[in-house]
């Protein structure tokens, strides 16, 4: 499965995503990137970097999405963390307790469900799930993280 059938696949998810002719410099995987809560995607990204990207931003409560940048929850003074940190302490959290769902999702939006929400995807699009851990690179698989 190609990048561009991937794109779509993600598009008709209903995930905000764009292609982008310009690529921008210094993102953290090549080609891809997230600003005011759309995915970005450039011709040079590896497929299984845009699922995995788009797992952040799908796992983040749409309500929340607009204000997703590329850093998303890392930085205490990002727009994200703090309207996260309004919610959990407004009235409307506490009237509607620790069950509702949208508290579980600002909880729950770390690394490990963008992997889970990915390989979801992959699954749904039919990409191979093991490409979305270990690619090639310089005629090399190498497996994420080593």
């Amino acid at each position: 499965m190609n990048l561009t059938a991937v794109v779509s696949g993600l598009q008709h998810l209903g995930l905000p995503i764009e292609t982008s002719e310009k690529l921008k410099p210094r993102t953290f995987l090549p080609g891809v990137w997230i600003s005011k809560g759309t995915l970005f995607v450039h011709a040079s990204a590896h497929p299984s970097d845009v699922l995995h990207e788009a797992g952040h931003l799908a796992v983040i409560p749409s309500r929340f999405r607009p204000l997703a940048v590329a850093a998303l929850t890392n930085n205490p003074q990002s727009k994200l963390c703090k309207a996260y940190s309004a919610y959990l302490s407004s009235e409307e959290h506490f009237a509607a307790g620790a069950d509702n769902q949208l508290y579980r999702s600002i909880v729950n939006s770390d690394e490990q469900a963008a992997i889970a929400w990915s390989y979801a995807a992959a699954i749904e699009l039919g990409y191979p799930a093991l490409d979305l851990f270990v690619y090639e690179i310089s005629s090399k698989l190498i497996p994420y993280g080593d």
